[in-house]
């Protein structure tokens, strides 16, 4: 871990934002100050208000990415590599961000899904490589605790050659989510249900899998909410190792009880992964049937009680604050972050290419991705 301190610049002060000043706060001893750029002054005076606890006595505050990077202070800072920069814009503006950031030499934090085309992702990891900088993406399943130790028992053969999966996402939210802000819910700028939330939830089965998308169908519906997206999604999927995956994801669910389940089925058992509220769930069957879930879950603490990260448990609450410390960790090192630019665009791919079957009523295999300009147009009428 390097001695360098940090500067935080957040773009964007949504109520994602909040998520970010949490983590810089807990990690503070990295850091030696924030920036926070929005176009909007209220904007910032609410962040700072909701925040006050989190924030520093001293701060700036910027109205344009850019400009803020090109001040003497900054360029300083900027030449040794010293800048963080947290992107929580809407979707459709997070390539440009981006794209300045790493222009300017900044590591950064970008929230999902990583942009809304294919040719704007492949971009940032051209970027990401050429600028020396780390690039992590907000995919925050994967910093949650025993995530890696899964993984790492999955590929030891926990459950031996692994031959399906199921995944269901039930992450309500009220109208009032959609209607805070206009660009919520529109294909043009956020998406639906599996582009905001289910993007997570594949990214980490693709992780967990070690596999990437190669075919799928989807059936979407909008059940209860009135926007321009999606709140249900139904997906068949096999992914490059041929397994078959079957997805349900929906916003349309109660708004105050968000669950996640993953289950995967092996040849040699069987693995239940599962989220409610913050709570956790595991189960494990060995070959013959057994429930060894409790000998799993010892063997997972015992690996966590060597996990040296500050705080590490308040990332359960807030896993944002891990993906923080995964940069910094990973800064003047060629190891890639957890949640890295690469597997985000894989991630993204899976997403579009099922959007794109939803529309064309066929089973899909993604050949037309490379020519696809932006998801909107999936669905725009001519």
């Amino acid at each position: 871990m390097t001695n360098k301190k940090y500067h935080l610049i957040l773009v964007g002060l949504g109520r994602v934002a909040d998520k970010h000043i949490k983590a810089f706060y807990h990690l503070q001893r990295y850091f030696s100050g924030v920036t926070l750029i929005d176009l909007n002054e209220d904007s910032c005076a609410a962040f700072a208000e909701r925040n006050k606890s989190f924030l520093p006595a001293a701060y700036n505050f910027a109205v344009d990415l850019e400009s803020y990077l090109q001040t003497a202070a900054m360029r300083q800072l900027t030449a040794e590599r010293r800048v963080i920069v947290g992107i929580t814009t809407p979707s459709n503006l997070h390539f440009t961000q981006a794209e300045i950031a790493l222009t300017h030499h900044c590591h950064c934090l970008i929230e999902k899904p990583l942009t809304l085309n294919i040719k704007e992702a492949e971009e940032l990891i051209n970027l990401s490589h050429s600028s020396g900088c780390q690039v992590a993406v907000g995919h925050i399943y994967r910093y949650f605790p025993f995530v890696r130790q899964l993984h790492e028992k999955l590929e030891q053969g926990l459950i031996g050659e692994i031959i399906s999966a199921q995944l269901r996402l039930d992450w309500g939210h009220p109208q009032t989510y959609y209607d805070q802000a206009a660009w919520r819910g529109r294909y043009r700028s956020d998406g639906g249900v599996l582009l905001n939330q289910s993007i997570h939830a594949l990214d980490l089965l693709f992780y967990l899998l070690n596999s990437e998308f190669a075919h799928g169908t989807c059936y979407l519906a909008q059940l209860n909410h009135q926007m321009e997206a999606e709140d249900y999604a139904a997906c068949l999927i096999e992914d490059s190792r041929l397994r078959q995956i079957n997805l349900i994801c929906s916003t349309a669910t109660l708004p105050e009880q968000h669950k996640a389940m993953f289950s995967l089925v092996g040849k040699k058992g069987d693995l239940t992964i599962g989220m409610h509220n913050h709570r956790l769930y595991l189960s494990y069957h060995n070959a013959t049937g057994k429930n060894c879930t409790l000998k799993l879950l010892l063997s997972l603490l015992k690996n966590l009680c060597n996990f040296s990260m500050p705080a590490f448990w308040h990332s359960w609450f807030n896993p944002h604050q891990a993906i923080y410390y995964d940069i910094i960790s990973k800064i003047g090192t060629s190891s890639p972050c957890t949640a890295d630019v690469v597997s985000a665009t894989a991630a993204l791919k899976a997403v579009l290419s099922l959007y794109k079957a939803a529309k064309d009523k066929k089973y899909d295999n993604s050949e037309s991705l490379a020519a696809a300009a932006e998801m909107q147009n999936y669905f725009r009428e001519n």
